[in-house]
Parts: structure tokens; sequence; C-alpha cells
């Protein structure tokens, strides 16, 4: 292979990367956005509640949803430059941390409230993706850290 055409590989590689790492973070963001801004019934988060129901459960499948895309986001990001196992450890790190940050920030909010609910769902979509996607990924990297732990 020629310079020219590993070096084309290489920045194809880096602008996949930069890519997948920018849509995770984004999401990361509106996640944030989302569970941070204050809650009062005419506000953004007020109204996207009322849409899906209004109750405690949708607002938790909500929750579960949100960090579930977070984890099959981040894990896709990390495989550009990571093994399997070790993307996906460091996406659920990243998304339990994320959860739990988020409710513990909503005691300074107006109209938001810290709810140990709200948080077992944030856990429950990231660990449900990460499940998901450990025993349904078929691509190279488990093989790999399976016998490298032996």
């Amino acid at each position: 292979m020629t310079g020219r055409a590993a070096d084309d590989r290489r920045s194809t590689a880096t602008r996949r990367a930069l890519v997948r790492l920018g849509l995770t973070l984004g999401w990361a963001g509106l996640i944030l956005l989302l569970t941070l801004l204050p809650g009062e019934k005419g506000s953004l988060v007020g109204r996207t509640s009322a849409f899906f129901g209004g109750t405690d459960l949708s607002d938790a499948i909500g929750h579960a949803v949100l960090f579930g895309v977070l984890s099959l986001l981040g894990f896709h990001a990390g495989r550009t430059v990571l093994p399997a196992r070790p993307a996906l450890l460091l996406t659920l790190a990243f998304a339990l941390a994320l959860g739990t940050l988020s409710e513990i920030l909503q005691l300074y909010v107006p109209e938001r409230g810290v709810t140990l609910f709200d948080m077992a769902a944030n856990w429950i979509g990231a660990a449900s993706a990460a499940f998901w996607l450990r025993f349904l990924w078929r691509g190279e990297g488990w093989a790999e850290a399976r016998s490298a732990s032996r």
C-alpha cells in the first residue's frame, strides 16, 4: 500500500472516530439539557413529559431510552479506537456516572428533584444497552479479551 493510501485510510478512520465521539457527546449534552431544565408545567421538560403520558413510569421509560441510546452511541464511538470489551466498559462507566450526576445536579434546579426511580431508570437503560451489545455484538474484540484473560 502506498503512503498516500495509508494516509487516506487513517484520515477516514480519524474522521469516523470524531463524528462518533461528537454524536455521543452531543447526545450526552441533550440528556443534561433535558434533565437539568426546570420542570414547570409549561416548560420544555413539562410539555415533553405530558406528551408521553406525564406519569412517573413514562418519565422513567424516557430516562431508560436516553441512557440506552447513550450507551449504544458511546460503544460505537469507543470501538473506533478500542477493542470491544474496554469500549463497552468505558461507555457503561460514563453512562452510569452521567446518570448519577444528572440526578444529583437536579437538587439545584427549580421544580426538579432527585429520585431513585429516575436514577434506577438511567442505570437500567445504560446497562440494558450494554448487556444487549455484549451478547449480540458479533464484531471482533470479545475473543481477544477472553483469551487475554486466561
